[in-house]
């Protein structure tokens, strides 16, 4: 069991995502990736927050908890192809852009954890966090974090 707080591990999940994705193609503009939900994005976007449900007990005792985030990958409609072609980028296991490439490439996410697999992803949606901002489109990852 390591020491690390959520917000180490959150914090070290989208260090290795951006480091993993550094070398995007700047067609689709310049990445942002943020250990923190996002309301007002400037897509492309990912970021990362608690998932639901946030936690689940394990084993004995309160701190035998496996932790659930939720990574999101958001881009803009006004370029419907190039941001859908980028969402199929980063769901492929096989190109550069493969987010279950960058959460693969440490499990353990730079110490912060004993281990962390992806549980699911999402087909594409569209996401309006704040009302009136116009919508995204995007999808998640679901990732199971044992510490």
């Amino acid at each position: 069991m390591t020491d690390a707080t959520l917000l180490e591990v959150r914090e070290a999940l989208a260090a290795q995502i951006a480091g993993r994705l550094a070398n995007l193609d700047s067609s689709y503009g310049e990445l942002q990736v943020l250990p923190r939900r996002l309301f007002s994005p400037t897509p492309p976007t990912i970021d990362i927050y608690p998932a639901d449900p946030v936690q689940e007990q394990t084993g004995m005792g309160y701190e035998s908890r496996d932790t659930f985030l939720t990574v999101r990958a958001r881009v803009t409609m006004a370029d419907d192809d190039a941001g859908q072609d980028l969402l199929w980028e980063f769901a492929d296991t096989t190109t550069a852009a493969s987010l279950l490439a960058a959460f693969a490439a440490d499990p353990t996410l730079g110490g912060t954890a004993d281990n962390s697999t992806v549980e699911e992803q999402t087909g594409f949606r569209i996401y309006e966090d704040t009302p009136g901002s116009g919508g995204y489109l995007g999808c998640e990852w679901r990732l199971r974090v044992v510490r």
